[in-house]
């Protein structure tokens, strides 16, 4: 009897081995290719514009995963993976860190699609995650032309607490006043250039 039993149980764990195996040969001879541009054209530009004013301030991280950003402050496993997974597919457009590559802000480009419904609520969701977690999260609305003084302002007043900042001090900011017609948002606060 123990003979038969040890039969059975080996020959299922070959099958179950077996089947195992062709699984994952199947999913080996997947095929990929590249997806383009990391970036699309709106994201690239705002990129390009804030990486000169920013002039090495801060390093700039592109499509970041929130789960990547932050760790659910939960102490049951339940309510852990719960709140795991409410952010573990959704990202930020660009994530400002430091010199020891920490993050000290989010930003989000806000096109015509934030108006639907569902992005609304992916932006709560969003914004709660950043906010619980104290990462300050700068919305900016996509434009033709960025007024980047506004944006530099949000980001001192995202990145600093009672500091001088170096950005509107070094001559940055004003080599931007020219630019565009932007607004920049940090939290519920609108910031206007004057």
């Amino acid at each position: 009897m123990t003979y038969s039993a040890l039969f059975i149980f080996f020959c299922a764990a070959l099958l179950f081995g077996h089947r195992r195996w062709l699984v994952l040969s199947r999913r080996r001879k997947f095929r990929y290719r590249t997806a383009g541009t990391l970036l699309t054209q709106p994201e690239a530009i705002f990129y390009n514009g804030l990486a000169e004013a920013l002039r090495g301030e801060w390093t700039i991280a592109m499509k970041v995963r929130i789960a990547d950003l932050l760790a659910p402050n939960e102490f049951s496993s339940r309510r852990y993976r719960s709140a795991f997974y409410q952010v573990s597919n959704k990202h930020v457009d660009f994530v400002l860190l430091n010199k020891q590559f920490k993050a000290v802000a989010a930003i989000e480009l806000d096109d015509r699609s934030h108006a639907r419904a569902d992005r609304q609520l992916r932006d709560r969701i969003v914004e709660h995650a950043l906010a619980t977690a104290g990462l300050p999260l700068i919305r900016v609305k996509v434009q033709q032309r960025y007024r980047w003084l506004a944006i530099l302002r949000a980001v001192h007043d995202a990145t600093t607490v009672g500091k001088c900042s170096t950005l509107l001090t070094q001559g940055v900011a004003l080599q931007w006043l020219h630019v565009g017609n932007g607004l920049a948002r940090v939290g519920c606060t609108q910031i206007k250039e004057q």
